[in-house]
């Protein structure tokens, strides 16, 4: 399974400080060396650079040169036309190489670095996605989880959902059919999250919090001690077995007895435990682990005992279990040493009647009786926040109301997930009501499921389930009765479209199975290896961890390597973790053909400068884009941010066919202090510039005072070669060609808008489509300039289509006779009748005295629905003849179809006779319930 990215990421030397970085003496290395001057006197235009690999900085510079080749000082510049496979202003680089998807998940660990953690001299670093995972993993005042309350307190917006962990995203994702989640925590999917092939996703994620699992620090989340691909688990048993203050033979015996390892210092369990005498003169009591083994502050401690006296086949069960009393405030304490608050193990979960085979198995039994616990002391916090945080019942944890409800147990007496009239709780948005218990349950989680009506149940299968001799809903109590999808099939007939030789006997006779032909699919699979893509040593591809491993000229017969650093990472060998914004756009816009460009900016909004830290630009066009979403990173300027800071995302959009500016975006970062920050924005561009109809009363200098398209917030739009929040500090835009924009500066570079056939940093560079690319009149345009390949998109007439324009769309005319027409209809095209699946919903607005609409369309057509004064309408083409729809074709609704007999029945019984209609009348042709649309095929079933 190979990996992916969904955009272009830009991978870059990044040390962990700029000190690493070093120059080479390129005079050393053999390869071919021109002037600007000379390259210019051989006619090289700076296409045949491109063509030769050339880095588009140098040939931008030296198109400049040419531009303007008598003021130039450009001339005596270097170019070293490379011999393959070499690469780089000096030739100094080279790499062949791709990796796959189990390649990734198998690196070595990295670390988040920008925190100082103390784990207790501890084998295992920080990952970033254990900061606000509600445990406590530093033992330096958990700095991990220091300002994490304020997530608790978040309050999300009308229109947006909040993820467990109270991170808000736009709740349109939710209705978007997407295999990728979009809140941090995967709390927006309700299915299990597997490996998907989108490795933006599978790195900007946290494991999800109703699991409680362990992050491998790659994505990868997995029960607590059992494997990571990449091995960070073992780091953990090393750190919780470590031998701390413990004397040699203490530590190897305790560490076999409780059965943390197998093997101690290459000795196996069973030849050290042959010798255990030397354990009754350890010093007890003893703690063991050394660390804490849960939520950083839980403990075992073990008193003296007879050796004799321990069964050796299961794990040693610890006498004392110790906490922090004021994180646990509900515990009642019955022992106490060295400033240790304990409790008996009896009372935690152990005891001499159970037995234990694992380390992890003795640690499930102790963890339930902590989940009540608070991770750190928060009361000062909690303030001025009473009507949205709810107070757990002997406790004086607090938890946010969006907690209760919602299938996880936060408080020790699980009081959180029985609470009376859960309905009727304040921005309850986003829950589904049980009837049957009354209460409201959060929508995405499984384990939140209640037994519903029969209503919600059945619009959970599909129509082909019913009577097919397969149990898919439970039976529910309705009217006295007992009903399933199961139940009342007398009358079904069995033998139809759905059950006709599907290799599994609906009728009881058989019947549906019998003259059947046997068909065997033969399928031919590729025989290759996805683990033999790597074209140099695997051992070496592991030196840079997610980094890219280049083999580095130094100078002749001088090589070493340089590891090139996706953002997420940097460091020599990309060991380290990022701060970083990761931005997922998805951008709606009409289907028209219309080139835009967006701007993308993460600025620094705590003073008046609004310093730019670092930007994307991209060409969107609706055919290359509709329902891609873009996932981007933004880095900060410094490493580590200034987390007490305000930061903000500015997007700009302009119509790069005619130049104009569009429009503006607003996209707050909140809580600065997360190392990552995971963003999700639905964006709608618009096909002209929006009029502002309120008054803008900023005073900006040289500029014009604008309101964001997404807020009620005003900003200052700045003139080319001024920035700012006033639009008063000048910027160098000398940078930027001719024809191009320029909206700002980031590390004294200009930031520039180049027109249509212009690319690069400064526009200077020319790409246009190849002659006669698109056929059939269609338009080509050239929408990215690094994949030349893959830059050219063709726009079609509405009668063709293809990647060139090649195929021709086939055309549907209808026409309408006796039915009034509406201000607009919708139109929903479906292919062949069998098992018709929704190929496109097109809107139609009439004009006056119409009485046809012609359709094109690129798929193979087998149903087309209209609907119009919220009646529905059937026809089936047939081959490219006209189609004529009459009253005769309208769906009309169940109740008016079915026998009277029937319509009282409850819904789920009632379906059992929907074959009838068809039968009892032959001119119909379709009917409609709550959700289905029945449709009588030729046979009248």
């Amino acid at each position: 399974m190979d990996l992916t990215f969904t955009d272009i990421v830009k991978y870059c030397i990044r040390p962990a400080n700029e000190s690493n970085l070093f120059d080479i003496a390129y005079e050393d290395i053999s390869e071919p060396t021109m002037t600007f001057d000379e390259l210019s006197r051989l006619n090289v235009t700076s296409s045949d650079l491109l063509r030769w690999s050339s880095s588009i900085d140098l040939v931008e510079r030296y198109q400049a040169y040419l531009d303007h080749s008598t003021v130039s000082n450009r001339s005596n510049e270097m170019f070293m036309n490379c011999t393959r496979p070499w690469f780089g202003s000096q030739c100094q680089y080279s790499f062949d190489m791709t990796m796959n998807f189990d390649d990734v998940i198998s690196l070595p660990p990295t670390c988040y670095i920008l925190l100082q953690c103390n784990r207790g001299d501890s084998t295992i670093c920080l990952d970033w996605r254990e900061i606000c995972n509600g445990q406590i993993d530093c033992l330096n005042d958990g700095i991990d989880e220091i300002q994490c309350i304020e997530l608790e307190m978040n309050e999300c917006g009308e229109n947006e959902y909040r993820c467990y962990n109270g991170l808000c995203i736009p709740e349109i994702f939710l209705g978007i059919e997407s295999i990728e989640a979009e809140c941090l925590d995967s709390s927006d999917y309700f299915t299990d999250l597997e490996y998907g092939l989108n490795l933006f996703h599978f790195e900007e994620s946290q494991c999800r919090p109703d699991q409680g699992q362990f992050s491998c620090g790659n994505g990868q989340c997995v029960e607590e001690l059992h494997e990571c691909a990449n091995q960070r688990h073992l780091a953990l048993i090393q750190s919780i077995s470590d031998k701390g203050n413990l004397s040699m033979n203490c530590w190897q015996i305790i560490a076999c007895l409780s059965k943390i390892l197998d093997v101690v210092d290459n000795i196996p369990c069973e030849e050290i435990l042959e010798t255990t005498e030397q354990f009754e003169r350890c010093h007890f009591p003893m703690e063991f682990p050394t660390k804490p083994v849960l939520y950083g502050h839980i403990r075992f401690l073990y008193h003296s005992k007879n050796i004799q006296d321990i069964n050796i086949s299961f794990a040693l069960q610890p006498d004392y279990i110790c906490f922090d009393h004021k994180l646990c405030d509900f515990l009642q304490s019955n022992y106490s040493i060295r400033n240790l608050t304990c409790r008996s193990s009896e009372q935690m979960g152990l005891g001499s009647h159970l037995q234990f085979t694992t380390w992890k198995s003795m640690i499930d039994a102790v963890k339930p009786y902590f989940t009540g616990c608070t991770t750190r002391h928060y009361e000062n916090a909690l303030v001025g926040f009473p009507s949205t945080f709810y107070r757990c019942k002997n406790s004086s944890k607090s938890i946010s109301k969006y907690r209760l409800m919602d299938g996880i147990t936060d408080c020790h007496l699980n009081d959180d997930e029985q609470i009376n009239g859960s309905c009727c709780l304040d921005n309850q948005t986003l829950r589904f009501q049980c009837p049957q218990d009354r209460q409201c349950r959060p929508s995405l989680y499984p384990r939140a499921k209640c037994l519903c009506d029969q209503e919600i149940h059945l619009s959970t299968i599909d129509f082909y389930q019913i009577c097919d001799r397969i149990d898919d809903l439970p039976l529910l109590l309705i009217d006295g009765r007992n009903h399933s999808d199961e139940t009342d099939c007398e009358h079904w007939v069995c033998k139809n479209m759905y059950t006709q030789c599907d290799d599994f006997p609906n009728c009881a006779n058989g019947e549906d199975e019998m003259n059947c032909l046997s068909i065997y699919r033969s399928t031919t699979l590729d025989n290759e290896n996805d683990t033999e893509l790597l074209a140099i040593n695997s051992t070496e591809v592991g030196i840079c961890g997610r980094g890219l491993y280049v083999p580095h000229r130094l100078g002749m017969n001088n090589y070493s390597y340089v590891c090139f650093c996706p953002p997420n990472y940097y460091g020599d060998r990309c060991q380290y973790q990022n701060q970083r914004v990761s931005l997922t756009l998805s951008i709606a816009t009409v289907d028209r053909p219309l080139i835009y460009a967006i701007v993308i900016t993460l600025i620094d909004d705590d003073h008046d400068q609004e310093e730019i830290h670092s930007y994307h630009q991209l060409t969107y066009t609706a055919k290359s884009h509709c329902g891609k979403p873009l996932n981007i990173y933004l880095l900060y300027s410094t490493r580590g941010k200034n987390s007490s800071k305000n930061f903000t995302i500015r997007i700009d959009a302009f119509d790069k066919n005619s130049m104009t500016y569009l429009l503006t975006w607003y996209v707050k970062i909140p809580f600065v202090f997360l190392p990552v920050n995971r963003i999700a924005a639905f964006l709608t561009l618009p096909t002209t510039r929006p009029m502002q109809s309120i008054l803008c009363t900023l005073q900006c200098s040289y500029g014009v005072c604008m309101k964001y398209h997404n807020e009620e917030r005003l900003f200052c739009r700045c003139q080319p070669g001024w920035s700012g929040a006033r639009c008063d500090i000048p910027i160098d835009c000398s940078m930027c060609a001719a024809g191009s924009i320029c909206v700002g500066s980031v590390q004294n570079r200009s930031i520039c808008i180049c027109p249509y056939g212009k690319f690069g940093s400064f526009c200077r560079l020319k790409l246009t489509c190849p002659h006669d690319y698109c056929e059939n009149q269609g338009r080509c345009f050239v929408i990215d300039e690094r994949m030349i390949n893959e830059s050219y998109v063709c726009f079609c007439s509405e009668f063709y289509y293809g990647d060139r324009c090649e195929f021709e769309k086939s055309q549907i005319e209808i026409s309408f006779q006796n039915i009034q027409f509406t201000s607009y209809f919708h139109i929903y095209l479906y292919s062949e009748p069998g098992f018709p699946e929704l190929r496109s919903i097109l809107l139609r607005k009439p004009t006056m005295f119409q009485i046809s609409v012609t359709l094109y369309s690129e798929d193979e057509i087998g149903l087309i629905f209209i609907k119009m004064n919220n009646q529905y309408y059937l026809a089936i083409p047939q081959n490219s003849s006209p189609i004529t729809i009459t009253p005769t074709h309208q769906c009309f609704s169940w109740y008016e179809v079915l026998n009277a007999k029937y319509r009282s029945l409850p819904r789920i019984h009632r379906m059992k006779y929907y074959h009838l209609p068809c039968q009892e009348n032959r001119n119909l042709r379709c009917f409609i319930d709550e959700y289905y649309m029945c449709l009588c095929t030729d046979e009248h079933y």
